[in-house]
């Protein structure tokens, strides 16, 4: 193939002439070639490096979108159930402001009244101006009970008139008149605007989102905002739900703490029932019949105990229809933030994955650019064998032209 001429040197008897600077090209041109197809070798990596990093960054960005999610369906849950309950309760929509104070007064009138009707029915036992029958642990038992009720009722007045000192102080702080507000009215405390309100393509791309629009109308808007403006608004609307719960903790704590003076005047005013109504028990096996004057007071005894429970109760089912409302449209309003933060978290998604595709994109094309490269120094080095009549050259060329047939082959048929 080569003649006479050696395999790994041309004639040295020829006399050298200078290359021109076509051959000059013609000579380097498989050694450029095979540093361009390097750098385009290490671009298609490193792009191939960054639509990985972006497509799990979407990963994580789902994550967090889907906590969020989460987050929203919880609290609308425990709102609507909050709400349903505050609906069962049948509230009286009376102002708690007024109604507690009213309630403490009525039954410090009914003990009043249960006193008086205590010291009748402990007159007409002294006095043997009724008749008892046959039954002798009821008949025995029936002044006892008398008098422990009777000192049962003064020791219920003297805790009444502390509840009452206790109410009227909280009730006249700053912190209580605005929790009453918040109980007895359909407000929570104020915040500023949604988050994704600030720049109206944030908020358009939110409402892509909620009308399930493709990813390419929604990527289509992204494109246009200011770096970093996503995660500004994450950020935002995060420290708008902070925010809330900040100034709703306050108000909670101060719910709680009146609802247990709301509970320490039912408890007394249950107390005071079951106290009458174990008079009226004794009574009722001591009386010989229904005209009996002790049957008759013991009556009158139960049933304005009775009433005061009832007026408890009441007072009870309002506050605790209140409780609930406020807890529900705080739910309500944590579950929309929840919502927001979620959609932002969802365009976080979109545009990571539009920048991993897009770099994937850029990846493949560099690949291509490098096998065309590839094939340039094939090319080249096979012209120069020709030329030169060079076996190493000849074998540079067949080991290019292999590996571009192999390319190929896993390419198309792998």
């Amino acid at each position: 193939m080569f003649g006479k001429k050696s395999l790994l040197q041309e004639d040295s008897s020829a006399p050298k002439t200078p290359k021109s600077f076509v051959e000059t090209v013609i000579s380097t041109t498989p050694v450029l070639l095979t540093v361009v197809a390097t750098l385009l070798a290490g671009l298609a990596s490193s792009e191939m490096t960054q639509a990985q990093y972006y497509r799990s960054m979407a990963a994580q960005f789902q994550s967090k979108a889907g906590d969020q999610w989460g987050f929203f369906q919880a609290k609308r849950i425990r709102g609507s159930g909050l709400e349903q309950t505050a609906d069962l309760l049948h509230p009286s929509g009376e102002a708690l402001a007024q109604a507690l104070p009213a309630m403490t007064v009525r039954l410090q009138k009914q003990i009043a009244s249960a006193e008086r009707q205590t010291e009748q029915i402990v007159k007409l036992l002294g006095a043997g101006r009724v008749t008892v029958i046959d039954f002798a642990p009821s008949g025995q038992g029936l002044p006892q009970a008398a008098e422990k009720l009777r000192v049962s009722l003064r020791e219920k007045s003297k805790a009444l008139r502390i509840l009452q000192a206790k109410i009227g102080q909280r009730l006249e702080s700053p912190e209580s008149k605005r929790v009453l507000h918040y109980l007895g009215t359909d407000s929570i405390p104020e915040t500023v605007a949604d988050a994704d309100a600030e720049n109206p393509d944030v908020q358009q791309a939110c409402q892509c989102v909620r009308e399930r629009k493709s990813d390419q109308e929604v990527v289509a808007i992204l494109r246009s905002l200011p770096p970093n403006e996503l995660e500004d608004a994450i950020e935002r609307a995060q420290a708008q739900a902070g925010d809330f719960e900040k100034k709703t903790k306050p108000v909670a704590r101060g719910i709680d703490d009146l609802g247990k003076l709301v509970n320490e005047a039912c408890t007394l005013a249950r107390a005071l029932h079951r106290a009458v109504q174990d008079l009226a028990s004794l009574a009722e096996f001591a009386s010989s019949d229904d005209q009996d004057p002790l049957g008759q007071a013991a009556a009158r005894l139960v049933r304005t105990t009775a009433s005061a429970w009832s007026g408890a109760d009441g007072l009870q089912a309002d506050f605790k229809a209140g409780r609930h409302g406020f807890k529900a449209r705080c739910y309500e309003h944590e579950a929309r933030q929840n919502q927001s933060v979620a959609e932002l978290y969802e365009l976080q998604v979109r545009m990571n994955s539009a920048v991993s595709e897009r770099h994937r994109q850029r990846s493949k094309n560099f690949f291509y650019g490098m096998l065309a490269a590839q094939a340039g120094v094939t090319i080249a080095s096979l012209a120069l064998a020709v030329r030169r009549k060079s076996i190493l050259w000849s074998l540079a060329s067949v080991t290019g032209l292999g590996a571009i047939l192999f390319s190929g082959y896993v390419y198309l048929c792998m």
